[in-house]
């Protein structure tokens, strides 16, 4: 029986929130089987048009998240996370549908959280209206606490929903919004969240960071500010000297990598033994948490793993 304002509808935006808080608690007692923030949310339009017959129609789409990183792995890009249980839908069927076309569909422009396993990636799709339309949406942005790093990786980063963007008319809308009107011809960009980071990025394999400049995840100078690896600009790989040259000075100096919230290269330390016992957290207090938060930023040792590092198939991206 909620009170206003408390929320009432849209249960998945609420519901994945709580795996989330508690993959963040958990993180000290199982730091392996964890990951980083995630986007935990579920990101629902509605647009509503009258067909070519004179018919009121409506078509639903189900747009996906990313994960966190998690130990051994980088987090899944564009996939739906935690208790989500729906796909995105094909494009051509919505184009089929509605009077709607894509324009674009692909990973979001901005590079992923860093860690010694990076958070997973959001996507950014822009739909153009070829019809008079009315769109509703349910959702939640993380505009105000994106999913969070863990062991010293970097934050993710917030959802975006804008109206005809790059053009005077354009607008931000907030993650939900009922019965707002589009004209034929306008664009609709959704962005979509991406997930936190796992880890010191000044443990990430060089070679992964040379394969993610290549991929166009990364520039060279995100490479460098984020990861401490300097590429070579002839032959695209890691410069191995420079790299553990620039890794010694970063690692040395106090503060948080520049650049990325939540970032902290160097700060990785070994895991106490059983014997010890594993300190609580400084990093982590429930009570002083913003309500609903996406992920604790957790100062908990994580394990070594070096291991961890095989464990990611030839087939995944880097």
């Amino acid at each position: 029986n909620p009170i206003y304002p408390r929320g009432c509808e849209a249960r998945f935006t609420q519901i994945n929130r709580i795996p989330d808080q508690v993959l963040a608690a958990l993180s000290e007692a199982l730091p392996e089987r964890v990951t980083g923030g995630n986007s935990a949310n579920v990101s629902c339009f509605v647009y509503s048009f009258e067909s070519h017959q004179g018919k009121y129609q409506i078509n639903v789409e189900i747009n996906e998240g990313s994960y966190g990183g998690r130990h051994g792995r980088d987090g899944l890009d564009t996939v739906d996370t935690l208790m989500a249980n729906t796909r995105n839908n094909p494009l051509e069927e919505m184009e089929l549908l509605a009077p709607m076309l894509c324009e674009r569909y692909e990973l979001r422009d901005e590079a992923p959280a860093p860690g010694r396993w990076r958070g997973g990636m959001g996507a950014v799709k822009t739909w153009r209206f070829l019809a008079d339309a009315a769109v509703s949406s349910t959702g939640d942005n993380r505009s105000g606490d994106p999913p969070r790093g863990i062991f010293g990786g970097g934050d993710g980063l917030p959802g975006q929903v804008k109206v005809n963007p790059g053009t005077p008319k354009e607008q931000e809308l907030p993650a939900k919004v009922s019965h707002a009107r589009f004209e034929a011809g306008d664009r609709l960009e959704i962005t979509l969240v991406s997930g936190g980071g796992y880890g010191d990025p000044f443990k990430r394999d060089p070679q992964r960071v040379a394969d993610n400049v290549l991929d166009g995840l990364l520039s060279n100078e995100e490479a460098r500010k984020h990861y401490g690896v300097v590429i070579d600009p002839e032959s695209g790989a890691p410069d191995k000297t420079a790299t553990n040259t620039l890794r010694r000075e970063r690692s040395g100096s106090e503060g948080t990598q520049p650049g990325r919230k939540g970032a902290q290269p160097g700060r990785e330390t070994a895991p106490p033994s059983a014997k010890e016992g594993r300190p609580r957290s400084q990093g982590f207090h429930p009570n002083e948490s913003t309500p609903g938060s996406g992920g604790a930023a957790a100062t908990a040792s994580p394990p070594s793993g070096e291991a961890g590092d095989t464990l990611v198939p030839s087939g995944e991206r880097a």
